[in-house]
């Protein structure tokens, strides 16, 4: 008996989505495929193989970002194109082809998550060269505004910069986030009430002038006059 190829499609109404190496962006991918029936009978050859392109599509797809759309459809052909069989026997000589498509609002996201990631760790690199060698941030701002000058003055700013953000990060963002955490975490509204009155008793000790100035001073504090 001679067995004839048989053809396997899935519709655009049944386009897969492949999550990408963005993440929360995806492919949309549709097959078209060709294959031999194996030695092996199976009742539903056709699911087998879609389930199967539907798992290399994916395993690939991890691979790429959603902006990298070529190139996942290259990668993903490459493994397709290629003739496969089952190793069960259910089928033989499998090859199919991909279509890649990607929205253009994806696109978009995919480009700035990117551009974002790149100005992130770009920002990270100069905060470490903010708090080991102030110097090295001027240069950088003399690069990219070569008609101005920096003075003394200026260096000297970015100094204490550089020492009042290593000191803020190192000390008083801890505190205040752990503070702000523990009273959103006390299960009872009035112990939550009471560690924010004590928060604004010790700013209004320390300085008084600082506590008017954000409006946390009440009548009924006992160091009113």
């Amino acid at each position: 008996m001679t067995l004839l190829p048989r053809s396997i499609s899935l519709q655009a109404a049944e386009r897969l989505r492949c999550p990408s190496a963005t993440p929360g962006l995806d492919f949309e991918v549709t097959f078209s495929a060709r294959y031999r029936a194996g030695r092996t009978p199976h009742e539903n050859l056709d699911s087998l193989v879609r389930h199967t392109l539907v798992v290399e599509a994916r395993r690939e797809a991890e691979n790429w970002d959603l902006d990298e759309q070529t190139h996942y459809a290259d990668a993903l052909n490459a493994q397709l194109g290629k003739s496969s069989r089952c190793h069960e026997g259910y089928y033989t000589r499998l090859t199919a082809k991909a279509v890649v498509n990607v929205s253009s609002q994806a696109r978009m996201a995919a480009i700035q998550l990117r551009d974002d990631k790149i100005r992130l760790e770009r920002l990270q690199r100069l905060k470490g060269a903010l708090y080991t060698d102030p110097g090295l941030v001027a240069i950088d701002f003399l690069d990219r505004n070569p008609s101005l000058t920096i003075t003394d003055t200026d260096l000297a700013r970015f100094r204490k910069l550089a020492h009042d953000l290593k000191h803020h990060e190192q000390w008083w963002w801890p505190v205040m986030t752990a503070w702000s955490d523990l009273a959103l975490k006390t299960e009872s509204p009035e112990a939550a009430s009471h560690l924010m009155e004590m928060l604004r008793q010790a700013i209004l000790q320390l300085n008084r002038k600082l506590a008017e100035s954000y409006g946390i001073v009440s009548s009924k504090d006992p160091f009113s006059s």
